[in-house]
């Protein structure tokens, strides 16, 4: 069996990586700022480090494997948006990590991107990895655009294998307080009304296993290209207000919980954002199994 160095490894994505698929590991590296607050198996190695890139970096020059996930991300937090956070985390650490998996002759290295990346394109046309992106980068989505190209010039000089993967509206347990679905999980059970934008945004919505077997095809994919971007998402659009309408029917809330309108569009909001995803279909040999009824449905069991 392989090995695997892995950032991010406490993040939202990396848990539920980590329990899915570390049996498919013999030995996982896992740096940490801080000490894990869940249980881990026994053949996960955990290395505190202050998060610094030449000291990620090292760490693997020192603890060489086979496989480098970078699953380390910062900015997604609404306040999370220190411009030298976000280039040292988003784009100086995966192109250090990039490079030494290089001397330490790591067989691929998958970089965990975002549908930030992407310029709104004003269409309602699926969004192909060709697409425009962000050039500005003290955003989230500018910074991890960079970090892609920086990515792409790493592996013209360099022979292991990198893949980017831009992820879309990965959604599940353990996702933060913030986000879309917690929101409406904790309210509606509250009883409590739900204050929400008219909800017409049209999104990629995608469950989170189906994100952790796609980040494992990537993984473990035989050889491809030296270098590749590839879209994960359900390549399914639906707006924001059907998405929470679907929650509550099968979480048998009151559908006058949900106050669309409630809220002003945000200024980041654009209407329309769906995955063309037939490149990792084709590449990967990858499709999502979820549903949005069935991934609702399977969240909603783990409260009920």
């Amino acid at each position: 069996m392989s090995q695997l160095f892995m950032t991010g490894g406490s993040g939202f994505i990396g848990r539920h990586f980590l329990n899915d698929y570390a049996h498919e590991f013999s030995r996982i590296v896992l740096p940490l700022r801080s000490a894990p607050d869940f249980e881990l198996p026994s053949h996960v190695e955990v290395k505190m480090v202050t998060g610094k890139p030449e000291e990620v970096s090292s760490l693997l020059k020192n603890e060489p494997c086979d496989y480098v996930l970078n699953a380390a991300g910062y900015g997604v937090k609404p306040n999370d948006r220190d411009a030298s956070q976000m280039k040292l985390v988003n784009i100086d650490l995966p192109t250090q990590l990039a490079k030494a998996a290089n001397i330490v002759q790591s067989k691929r290295f998958v970089q965990l991107g975002s549908m930030s990346e992407y310029l709104a394109n004003g269409t309602d046309i699926a969004t192909r990895e060709t697409d425009t992106v962000v050039r500005n980068t003290n955003s989230y989505g500018g910074s991890k655009a960079e970090a892609t190209q920086q990515l792409r010039k790493v592996s013209e000089s360099e022979e292991t294998e990198i893949t980017c993967l831009r992820l879309f509206g990965v959604f599940g347990e353990g996702e933060a307080p913030h986000r879309l679905l917690p929101s409406l999980q904790s309210k509606l059970s509250a009883g409590e009304t739900v204050p929400m934008s008219e909800g017409t945004q049209i999104r990629d919505f995608i469950y989170i296993p189906d994100v952790t077997s796609a980040i494992f095809a990537a993984l473990t994919q035989p050889e491809r290209a030296r270098f590749t971007v590839y879209n994960i998402g359900s390549g399914r659009g639906i707006s924001v207000r059907e998405f929470s309408k679907v929650f509550c029917r099968l979480g048998k809330y009151r559908p006058e919980q949900l106050n669309f309108g409630s809220l002003p569009m945000r200024d980041t909001d654009v209407s329309f954002m769906v995955a063309n995803i037939e490149k990792a279909n084709t590449f990967l040999d990858w499709r999502p199994e979820w549903t949005t009824e069935t991934a609702l449905a399977d969240y909603l069991s783990k409260f009920h």
